[in-house]
């Protein structure tokens, strides 16, 4: 399957359940004009040391943030000024936003669409244009093979912003010798590496039926963050390194 369209279905996965969100996202998926562009939805960064966002579109090629404002969000107005500020000085990137109950959705996207033309011809002339290249994969196999002392946890789909450190982080049923040995844990969401933590700190939480959560410190250091994960087609949703078994 074109590597592409494998990218694309499985980030507009993450938008069915919100159809403001998903119509606009598919529109501009399908624009010709855009295809060079790799598109994350549900896109995860930093507000500040200890909190995250995510961000309902960006586009990492031109730092360019697009949020797509449903009409519960009239309620939240002072709340997401506040959140777009902490995440463009986090990161840098800027903001774009699609307010549906404007009521001319059709005509703002197309204006977007136009703006981010103009930004991928800008980043062209400024000759910091990064194409969008196939990304790199790792077989499950071969990370437990590499990596010693290791925890791998797949969690899938949609994750609200204030679950997202809780649903990484816990609670898994571990046993107890061998998550003694764990220094490190590796989360797979949706068939990709996405997060890597170290420095392992446990315990057991009696509200999840006394599994194991965690809290570590995350490294973006990890070279096979962004990878898709191949092999992992199995229920279980832990495994170890080789050297743990």
């Amino acid at each position: 399957m074109d590597w592409k369209y494998s990218h694309y279905i499985s980030q507009l996965q993450r938008t069915t359940k919100k159809v403001h969100e998903n119509f606009v996202v598919s529109s501009l998926f399908h624009d010709p004009r855009l295809s060079d562009l790799l598109p994350l939805t549900q896109y995860y960064v930093r507000r500040d040391e200890k909190r995250y966002a995510l961000i309902d579109l960006y586009y990492p090629q031109i730092h360019l943030a697009v949020e797509i404002d449903e009409p519960f969000h009239s309620l939240n107005t002072e709340a997401d000024k506040t959140r777009q500020s902490e995440v463009e000085g986090q990161s840098g990137c800027t903001f774009r936003r699609i307010r549906v109950l404007e009521n001319n959705v059709l005509e703002q996207i197309e204006k977007l669409k136009l703006e981010i033309i103009e930004e991928i011809d800008q980043s062209k002339r400024d000759g910091v244009w990064e194409e969008w290249s196939e990304p790199k994969s790792a077989t499950i196999e071969d990370l437990q093979q590499e990596l010693t002392n290791t925890l791998f946890v797949k969690i899938k789909g949609r994750i609200k912003e204030d679950q997202l450190l809780s649903r990484q982080t816990g609670a898994w049923r571990l046993a107890d010798w061998k998550r003694k040995k764990v220094k490190q844990v590796v989360v797979v969401h949706d068939g990709v590496v996405t997060r890597a933590f170290t420095d392992i700190d446990w315990w057991k939480d009696p509200e999840r039926g006394h599994k194991w959560a965690f809290k570590g410190t995350e490294t973006e250091e990890f070279d096979s963050i962004g990878s898709l994960l191949l092999g992992w087609n199995y229920q279980a949703t832990t495994v170890y390194s080789n050297d743990i078994g």
